[in-house]
């Protein structure tokens, strides 16, 4: 039926424009000219750049259908012009979605909202919604897919699940050809447990942001690590001191820097706390360092006295 009515719509166009002359690329050109958008005729250079002439009917009412049947339909080989109601069968205005949005080429709707609390993660709001929106029966053929922050957390996440075991890996042989011992490679990855905690305490989630901060703090985690662990070898080979005063005397020669380089990035994270989108970045680094400044100046000397049977002298030489 819909089939029917177009083609006889078309053929009234034809019989129509046949007597006039005007074709539909005349008609297009009278309907924009009549409308906001406007019809190019030209284009103007200024310097490098090119600027559009666009050609304009000045009216008033000229999205009434009274104002658009009037509009003069000039035709290409006429001199003169023919009002658009002579042209066509009838006129009428209706909606109609100017922009029909696409996704892998197939029509999609994107639904957004904004949530009341505006320091609300998308992670969080994502677990609110997320079971009563998939709770909804939809038609045959349509389907739901998460967008924004959830799917872009999750494909940065599989993409670092990729190559973060190699870059552990790169981290535990540099670590090894630094001191040429495997047990104290092992020591080193050990403190990095205070994430956890602090996301917990928070209720932030582990999400991509807070992944970055990780990565981040493994960097200043393994560093203050390295440098204790380097200077106990240090005193144990060039200063010839024995095991024990070795780590008791790095512990105390390493402890002030230690601490004032974590005191430091923490404060620097502080002001993050509080924002929507680094707070769960900012969380990670500042739980992650104060556990590991602790661990590096108590458990990381315990562990290597143990690892390496290190046991307290009789009396402790000066």
């Amino acid at each position: 039926m819909e089939k029917s009515s177009d083609d006889m719509e078309s053929r009234i166009f034809t019989y129509k424009s046949k007597r006039t002359g005007i074709t539909r690329s005349d008609l297009g050109a009278a309907i924009q000219r009549s409308t906001s958008s406007g019809l190019i005729v030209g284009m103007y250079r200024e310097d490098n750049e090119q600027l559009p002439l666009i050609l304009k009917v000045e009216n008033d009412s000229k999205n009434s259908i009274e104002s658009i049947s009037n509009t003069g339909v000039w035709p290409r080989m006429g001199s003169a012009s023919v009002p658009l109601k002579e042209v066509v069968e009838n006129i009428d205005l209706s909606w109609t979605n100017s922009v029909i949005q696409r996704y892998n080429q197939q029509r999609a709707i994107t639904v957004q909202c904004n949530p009341i609390d505006v320091n609300m993660s998308g992670t969080t709001l994502l677990s609110l919604v997320k079971a009563d929106i998939e709770a909804i029966e939809l038609p045959d053929g349509y389907s739901v897919m998460w967008d924004g922050e959830y799917k872009k957390s999750k494909e940065a996440g599989e993409a670092t699940g990729i190559f973060f075991p190699l870059a552990m890996l790169l981290i535990v042989l540099i670590i090894i050809m630094l001191f040429n011992n495997v047990r104290q490679s092992l020591i080193i990855p050990l403190q990095i447990i205070g994430v956890a905690v602090g996301l917990f305490i928070t209720g932030n989630a582990f999400g991509f942001i807070a992944i970055v901060g990780f990565l981040g703090l493994m960097g200043m985690v393994l560093k203050n690590a390295i440098v204790l662990m380097d200077q106990i070898k240090i005193n144990l080979e060039k200063e010839g001191v024995i095991p024990f005063n070795a780590i008791i005397k790095a512990v105390i020669s390493r402890a002030r820097p230690v601490i004032l380089a974590a005191l430091t990035t923490m404060l620097g994270m502080m002001p993050l706390i509080g924002d929507a989108m680094f707070a769960s970045m900012a969380v990670t680094i500042i739980f992650g360092l104060l556990f590991a400044t602790v661990l590096t100046l108590i458990a990381v000397p315990l562990l290597y006295a143990i690892f390496f049977k290190v046991n307290a002298p009789q009396k402790i030489n000066q």
